[in-house]
């Protein structure tokens, strides 16, 4: 397993989906809290089964449930989440993130 490491504006995503979901449902909220851990956990377990991304060396995972995707970079020693997107956002908006 290799650790995760959120790039800062990845962060900043996660934490306004919770907030969104959270103000209209707690159980929601809760679920796609729960489905982004196990998204994050099994990237970090098999980096590799992720679908190539729109950069080199990139990989997205999509949520099950909800309308979002996770974009990484896997390092030789850790994982980038660059991006964890919602699909209403600009394709590709990311792309220019300081990268890993």
């Amino acid at each position: 397993m290799k650790p995760l490491r959120l790039h800062p504006d990845a962060r900043a995503e996660l934490d306004e989906a919770f907030t969104r979901y959270a103000a209209f449902d707690t159980d929601v909220a809760s679920r796609w809290l729960s489905e982004y851990s196990a998204l994050a956990s099994d990237i970090s377990a098999n980096p590799g089964l992720g679908s190539p991304g729109e950069i080199q060396n990139a990989r997205v995972r999509i949520f099950r449930s909800f309308p979002y995707s996770i974009h990484y970079i896997e390092l030789s020693d850790h994982i980038v989440v660059m991006a964890i997107a919602h699909y209403r956002r600009r394709p590709g908006y990311w792309r220019r993130r300081e990268g890993p």
